[in-house]
Order: C-alpha cells, then structure tokens, then sequence
C-alpha cells in the first residue's frame, strides 16, 4: 500500500506462462490520491491532570471519494509516537468524541488521519 511511486506514473503487466513472458503488456496511468484534514480544534473538558476528555473537530479534505474513515490520535510533536484517542468515525462525521478520563501520556498534539479502504494515511 505506501509504494513510493518515485518518478514511475504507469503500471504495467505482462502475462507469463511455464514457458513465456508476452511480449507486449498492458498498462494504466497511475493515480496518486492524498486526502487530508484541516482546521483541527479541541477543547479538554476533563478537568484532571494528564487526562483528556470531549470533541475534536475537522474540516474534512477537499476530495473525500476515498476515505471512508477518519482516526484521530494523541501524538508528539513530530508523530512518531502515537495512541488513538477515540474510535474511528466514518466519512461525513467530522468529530470524534475523546472519552473522559483519556490519558494523555504526555502526548501534546492531537492529530487526525484519513483511512481509505486500503490504507491509513501516514503522513
């Protein structure tokens, strides 16, 4: 799923057999699609130290044709540690409800990733 298409923007496929590879194969355009959110606010409603609670909110991608869900996530500042803090919800809902008493874990960013049917986005 996260090829890295470099400079390549065609796929192509030859048919083999035990004997032979075809010599002439067939090809399609590649389509690299990206999808993601914006306008990320949430306000903590749990009134304890270290620990999370209430409504993070988004501004869903221009193009949502494939995304069917979006996760979000507790992370540092640089996303590589990471622990989802709410369930994820299907496209058209652009909020997600962190739970009270969620433990922040001293994760300070919040961030919300779009999940296509093949893939969740990773960057």
């Amino acid at each position: 799923p996260d090829t890295d298409l470099a400079n390549h923007i065609h796929v192509v496929v030859y048919t083999a057999s035990a004997v032979a590879e075809a010599s002439l194969p067939e090809g399609a355009a590649l389509a690299d699609n990206f999808a993601t959110v914006s306008s990320i606010a949430f306000t903590d409603k749990d009134l304890d130290e270290q620990e999370l609670g209430g409504t993070a909110t988004w501004s869903a991608p221009g193009d949502t044709s494939q995304v069917t869900f979006y996760v979000a996530y507790l992370s540092d500042s640089t996303a590589v540690q990471r622990a989802q803090a709410a369930p994820a919800v299907p496209v058209g809902t652009d909020q997600a409800l962190i739970p009270a008493d969620t433990n922040q874990s001293g994760l300070t960013n919040l961030k919300v990733y779009t999940r296509s049917a093949l893939v969740e986005q990773s960057t």
